[in-house]
């Protein structure tokens, strides 16, 4: 799963030592890049030798991030834990969904190759999306 926003805080490197052995990890915040009046934020951790992927990163600098979503039990709570892995900067990979989603969409040629007079003749508008008219109620 990916997710697009803009770097709102990046917090320092932590190692985290339990039961033996160090872990550094990074945690930023990614805040979306949609023109409303409430805007959601998710919380991203990076660990271990995935920390290399913040480096020169800046608040304010679109990004794509992908990561991994688990949730576990501990004492009859729930806790979530979303941990990146790849990291996309600038506007390459905010371009490349729009850009494909554009390709994607054709329309298909007037196929009506009726010899009927032309007052006769019944062409259809091609349709772009193809469940367009079929509603369940």
């Amino acid at each position: 799963m990916n997710y697009d926003g803009i770097v709102v805080n990046i917090l320092p490197a932590e190692t985290i030592s339990t039961a033996g052995w160090d872990r550094q990890k990074q945690t930023i915040v990614l805040e979306e890049d949609r023109d409303t009046e409430y805007k959601w934020g998710i919380v991203i951790d990076f660990w271990g030798e995935k920390c290399s992927l913040l480096t020169d990163l800046q608040v304010g600098e679109k990004i794509t991030v992908w990561l991994n979503s688990k949730a576990r039990e501990y004492n009859g709570r729930w806790y979530n834990a979303i941990t990146g892995w790849k990291v996309d900067r600038g506007s390459a990979g905010w371009a490349a969904p729009a850009a494909a989603a554009a390709s994607t969409v054709a329309t298909p040629p007037n196929t009506t190759t009726s010899s009927a007079p032309a007052a006769t003749k019944t062409a259809d508008a091609p349709k772009t999306q193809e469940y367009e008219d079929e509603l369940p109620f």
